[in-house]
């Protein structure tokens, strides 16, 4: 399935389901669709999954989820001739990774995720003020 078999509307029920804080449906939803889904989709569909699956404690869902996420390696970013976020969910994938290696103790990795999660979101706040003025 790709993004558009998946329809707009199963995207707006997935943030409507997100903004509404209700994990359980939204996580059972993300399962049933996760796996037929095609790379677009799942990318689309990541964030909102990961976030369901670190509120329900399903760690090894949400470590899927992630894996499909940008993991703001800005190295990677500048050798793709991109300065600017892709809007592929790199902080979303910066920060989840920082919660997963938390969970692990794995606490000086997770401090670098971290970090890169805050230049991530400083880049694409950067962009969104250049597009409005």
């Amino acid at each position: 399935m790709n993004v558009h078999e998946l329809g707009a509307s199963f995207a707006g029920r997935m943030r409507c389901l997100a903004s509404l804080a209700r994990w359980e449906e939204l996580n059972n939803l993300c399962k049933e669709y996760w796996t037929p889904a095609e790379p677009s989709a799942r990318l689309e569909m990541a964030p909102m999954a990961a976030s369901a699956a670190w509120n329900m404690g399903e760690w090894d869902q949400m470590a899927e989820y992630v894996s499909r996420l940008d993991d703001g390696d800005e190295t990677k970013l500048r050798g793709l001739g991109n300065t600017v976020s892709t809007g592929d969910g790199s902080s979303s994938g910066t920060f989840f990774r920082a919660v997963l290696l938390v969970r692990r103790g794995k606490y000086d990795e997770a401090r670098e995720y971290v970090e890169r999660a805050r230049k991530c979101v400083a880049t694409e706040l950067a962009a969104l003020v250049s597009v409005i003025y």
